[in-house]
């Protein structure tokens, strides 16, 4: 490794440790199996619900494989790594809740 990739980790380390204290940031996800839904914990104390069969990769998996999720550093992405399944939490929100209320709660006009 280089001193320009060394430099270069460093600022993406930083710009995702930047993100993460967002307050839309997702800081923790789980499955509840009882309601067969992902529910995320943003970093300003909001909490979201998404139903599991919004995310047809995850449709066919076991409840253990399920709960491994793990949250990216800069929190806009969920992983299953055992399944090889990546989420990108601001399309998951506007998939499960549609183009106009994210783009209020984005404050866009759509």
């Amino acid at each position: 490794m280089t001193s320009r990739d060394r430099i270069r980790f460093a600022r993406a380390r930083a710009r995702g440790e930047a993100g993460a204290n967002d307050p839309s940031a997702v800081v923790k996800a789980r499955y509840d199996e009882s309601r067969d839904r992902i529910e995320l914990t943003f970093g300003g104390g909001g909490l979201m619900a998404i139903p599991r069969k919004l995310i047809p990769e995850l449709e066919s998996t076991t409840t253990r494989n399920l709960k491994a999720i793990e949250v990216s550093l800069a929190g806009d992405a969920l992983s299953w790594p055992s399944l090889h399944v990546d989420v990108y939490v601001p399309g998951l929100v506007e998939h499960a809740f549609g183009k106009r209320l994210f783009g209020v709660a984005a404050g866009r006009r759509t």
